[in-house]
């Protein structure tokens, strides 16, 4: 569990790294960073909230990092890249997540969302998804017995069919156009200008 200040040390972490890389851009970031807000989020312990201290939030994007203790490089080795990923069909929640690519960050994400925000997931076996699996079968002309034989042609292809609108995960299936990238790999700068929608 993170105190609170473990919270502001990781959220400022990422500025901070940018200060001590020298790169004269960062510099630009001490003004308005005064407007930055951080907190550790209401049910995940080890995620910190960003968003803008604006009384009004004109449209401002908070953003979870949801795995904010793996910005450090470890063992001379880079710390991994960041992505900051939407999901949602109405109003969208952002996740910011440090991952070896874009694959890696998509599973973290995933499997934070199951716990965290489960509305923007479908379960593996759950209800929603055997419900259109059977649809699927039932279209096909197939009978639906609770049970896949992928090898057979129509039952695999009446499966594929019912999945296609869906990005598959180890923790579920995402609706592929429910889902996208906000920023990969940003600077402070840019990430700061998304959280507080400059």
């Amino acid at each position: 569990m993170l105190s609170n200040y473990q919270a502001r040390k990781h959220a400022l972490m990422v500025r901070s790294d940018a200060l001590l890389s020298s790169d004269p851009r960062a510099m630009r970031i001490e003004v308005p960073a005064r407007k930055w807000n951080h907190a550790r989020h209401e049910t995940d312990v080890n995620a910190i909230v960003l968003g803008s201290n604006d009384e009004i939030w004109h449209g401002s994007n908070e953003v979870i990092m949801i795995n904010p203790n793996e910005r450090r490089w470890h063992g001379g080795r880079k710390a991994p890249r960041a992505f900051v990923l939407w999901f949602g069909g109405c109003g969208a929640t952002y996740l910011h997540c440090f991952a070896d690519g874009l694959e890696d960050a998509l599973e973290r994400c995933a499997a934070w969302l199951v716990d965290f925000a489960p509305g923007h997931i479908m379960g593996l076996g759950s209800d929603e998804h055997t419900d259109l699996c059977k649809e699927a079968f039932e279209d096909a002309g197939l009978t639906w017995t609770g049970e896949i034989d992928w090898s057979d042609a129509k039952q695999s292809d009446a499966i594929q069919s019912a999945e296609a609108d869906f990005t598959s995960t180890e923790s579920g299936y995402l609706t592929s156009y429910e889902w996208g990238i906000s920023l990969e790999c940003p600077s402070t700068e840019a990430l700061y200008a998304f959280v507080c929608n400059e």
